[in-house]
């Protein structure tokens, strides 16, 4: 089975990832089907060409498949997919809960929006996966009576397994970790908040590798140098960006576009500061120890399971997806609906009790320490073959319906 995998990144820089996109890289690597990637309207960035290589394509070419797997949701593709005589399954991978799809609000958009792929469920072979329980049923209410079935996200046992080192750039004894936007869908202000509450713990860092937007990214240090001033001196905080998911295995290549990369950040001045360390290759998770995600929204949690599945422990939000990763493998702290609803609303600031939650829940993790073997028996199971063979079935499935 030919399959087209529909993604969406016309971003000019390349420091910014999305969990999609390495679901789909790993679907590809262990799926003995045939691939190709359509990316935004055809403006393939250096990620893209990283992680799919060879496997890129045009929505011309992605209606001559056997299969379509859509990663991100665009009007303008939905509606290609729904004019074209395309007769095969199209399914829709929802990795996001659905209060951040534009078919799910409100708004006359909102509305045009669910009407567009309403039309194309009527019209063809279309099905819906979700990466979570969460996501399943924050989706049900815009697809009422729609099977929605459930292929959960995955880690590379190969980047992501327990070993003892740690990071030596931060001067600390133990360190906290977190990878991610610095948005508030990830929760970056109870993070710089919460972290703000270490100044007097001299044992304690952290590490910090940041994707997402430069804007963003520059608020977050610029932040962290004027709230944490002695933590910076002090070398207990350190910024990075982590490029170990975009890696290809192709030692060349990879020194290539590292090379690329770093003539960007520095005419960008990425570098241009203290706290920042550089790229690096080796997965954060296994240079730190204890990972941190203060999440406001998850659909699934796909760096807290490679923190898992680095044997190291996990402290959370209560939300989404990510209860279904931890289980009782973890600290999850339940957040008010102030902070809850910071993503979506102009009060950004937490709720000062949820930042002692998640103090106190850090401070637990650090002080108690776990068996790592044991956290990352937990999510073994939790593949890209596995995945990959879930996802075929479901395609072959649908293809006799």
């Amino acid at each position: 089975m030919r399959i087209a995998h529909m993604t969406e990144s016309e971003y000019p820089l390349d420091f910014r990832f999305r969990g999609n996109e390495v679901l789909i890289k790993n679907y590809i690597a262990n799926s003995p089907n045939e691939h190709f990637v359509l990316s935004g309207k055809n403006r393939f960035t250096e990620t893209n060409r990283r992680l799919f290589s060879n496997h890129l394509g045009s929505i011309d070419e992605a209606i001559q498949q056997d299969a379509i797997i859509i990663h991100d949701f665009r009007r303008r593709n939905i509606r290609i997919l729904a004019e074209s005589d395309f007769k095969g399954p199209i399914v829709f991978y929802a990795h996001c809960l659905a209060e951040l799809y534009p078919f799910a609000g409100n708004s006359k958009r909102n509305q045009n929006d669910a009407r567009i792929v309403k039309e194309l469920m009527s019209k063809k072979n279309f099905h819906i996966v979700a990466v979570s329980e969460a996501a399943k049923i924050s989706l049900e209410p815009s697809f009422p009576g729609a099977q929605i079935d459930i292929v959960e996200g995955s880690a590379d046992p190969e980047l992501y397994y327990p070993t003892y080192g740690r990071t030596e750039l931060v001067e600390a004894e133990k360190v906290i970790g977190f990878s991610g936007r610095p948005d508030n869908i990830k929760g970056v202000r109870t993070l710089l908040e919460t972290m703000k509450r270490f100044a007097h713990r001299k044992d304690v860092g952290f590490y910090l590798t940041l994707s997402g937007s430069n804007q963003k990214r520059f608020d977050a240090v610029e932040y962290i140098s004027q709230n944490m001033p002695d933590m910076v001196r002090q070398d207990r905080v350190k910024i990075g960006i982590d490029l170990a998911k975009l890696t290809t295995g192709d030692e060349e290549k990879d020194r290539m576009v590292r090379r690329e990369l770093y003539t960007k950040a520095v005419g960008q001045d990425v570098f241009d500061h203290s706290t920042f360390v550089d790229f690096t290759y080796t997965p954060m998770q296994r240079l730190i120890d204890v990972y941190f995600h203060p999440a406001n929204t998850e659909a699934y949690g796909l760096t807290i399971l490679e923190a898992m599945m680095s044997g190291k422990p996990v402290v959370a939000s209560n939300v989404g997806g990510i209860p279904e990763i931890v289980g009782e493998n973890g600290r999850l702290v339940d957040l008010s609906e102030r902070t809850r609803s910071a993503f979506k609303s102009r009060e950004k600031d937490p709720e000062q009790r949820d930042v002692d939650r998640f103090y106190d829940a850090l401070c637990e993790a650090i002080d108690n320490p776990e068996d790592p073997q044991k956290i990352a028996a937990s999510v073994e199971d939790k593949t890209p073959e596995a995945a990959a063979q879930r996802l075929d079935r479901l395609l072959e499935q649908y293809s006799n319906q």
